[in-house]
């Protein structure tokens, strides 16, 4: 026997999908039937991505706290360069929240790459500390270097915005706004922490 169930709602809206997943597990769980289709594939595929994305940007945070405890020997410089990455990602998700823009699957993918990049800032800033010991490094070659450097990665992903797929232009955006935040934040922690 099949017996098919449609939603009376737009079943491509998450929250549409979820409630109607929900509730027809729920009216058939004391059946034992196998609830199946579409929008119950996309819905635990979405879940898992998701998921997934979450758990490879602990994998990548843990992974560049050892890497960056390794290098300077040092939880201060570790706190120091993780401070403007946690800032970012706030102002980002404030950025995101503020034009509509939930996190989907397409650009869910951006947080460990957002965690990747935005750290290199902080890293960058803290070498020329120790070599220096000097808290005008941001007027010199750094502060420059880290700000092109970052802006080329914002229009780089940036250009992203322009595409056709909503996705893919929610990606660029992400992405675009998470660097941006990344590096100030990490321009304006370093300013306050090293002068």
């Amino acid at each position: 026997l099949l017996l098919r169930v449609h939603s009376k709602g737009d079943i491509w809206k998450r929250d549409v999908q979820e409630e109607f997943v929900t509730d027809v597990r729920k009216a058939l769980e004391d059946t034992g039937v196998t609830v199946t289709g579409t929008p119950v594939q996309l819905f635990e595929y979405t879940k898992l991505l998701v998921d997934s994305y979450i758990i490879a940007a602990a994998y990548a945070t843990a992974a560049i706290v050892v890497m960056v405890l390794l290098h300077f020997r040092s939880l201060t410089c570790v706190l120091l360069s993780l401070l403007p990455v946690a800032l970012g990602m706030t102002w980002m998700t404030a950025v995101m929240a503020i034009v509509g823009m939930p996190f989907n699957p397409a650009n869910v993918m951006t947080l460990p790459l957002v965690i990747g990049v935005g750290v290199t800032s902080g890293v960058h800033i803290l070498n020329r500390f120790a070599e220096e010991q000097s808290p005008a490094i941001l007027g010199i070659s750094t502060g420059k270097g880290i700000l092109v450097s970052a802006l080329t990665t914002v229009a780089g992903f940036g250009s992203l915005m322009i595409a056709d797929h909503r996705g893919i232009e929610s990606l660029g955006f992400v992405m675009a706004i998470g660097t941006g935040t990344c590096m100030m934040a990490a321009l304006a922690v370093s300013y306050t922490h090293l002068t």
